[in-house]
């Protein structure tokens, strides 16, 4: 008996599960030959006429010193993070000390780095700057690629690109690097 309703159960299951793909086919199956008509109007509406806001550049934006100075400190920066010595791996701390603010030096400084088996040893071989659109006075962004030559533990070597987010601002009338992300 029991065996029975099982096979019962099963076989109105299998009845339904079967008529439910077979009427979704069937309603799809209208939509395969015909062509529906398309609106041409935007479900948004963008209006192109009126007022445009003027690009706003921070005035220190506009000076050639600022940008000279945070661009070499983003570079300085960059250099000396992404250069790892396996004998030294925290010796860099000692050149950001004078170019980083004191929060993210103490950052730095609690999360020692250590050398992997993938990346024994890296050499920066070369830097490429470029500034970032940054609305905040007294803040400039860059946007650093390293060329960098990785070493792992057996010796083979490997040439790649590392990017770093190098956040630059004036703290207490000095620039100093206030932020980072690297991006491999």
């Amino acid at each position: 008996m029991k065996k029975k309703k099982t096979v019962i159960l099963s076989a109105v299951g299998g009845v339904v599960l079967i008529g439910s793909i077979t009427a979704m086919l069937l309603g799809r199956k209208a939509d395969f030959g015909e062509k529906k008509e398309v609106s041409s109007s935007p479900a948004v509406q963008v209006s192109t006429e009126g007022e445009t806001l003027p690009h706003r550049d921070n005035e220190e934006d506009k000076k050639p010193e600022v940008i000279k100075i945070t661009k070499k400190l983003a570079e300085e920066f960059a250099i000396a993070y992404v250069n790892l010595d396996p004998k030294q791996p925290n010796d860099y701390l000692n050149q950001m000390k004078s170019f980083t603010d004191q929060q993210l030096y103490s950052n730095l400084e609690a999360s020692p780095r250590t050398p992997t088996n993938t990346e024994y040893k890296r050499s920066v071989l070369e830097v490429r700057a470029t500034p970032l659109d940054d609305v905040v006075p007294h803040r400039k962004k860059w946007n650093v690629m390293a060329f960098v030559e990785v070493k792992d533990e057996f010796g083979n070597t490997v040439k790649k690109q590392m990017w770093l987010l190098i956040s630059v601002a004036q703290k207490s009338g000095q620039w100093k690097v206030t932020g980072f992300e690297v991006n491999e």
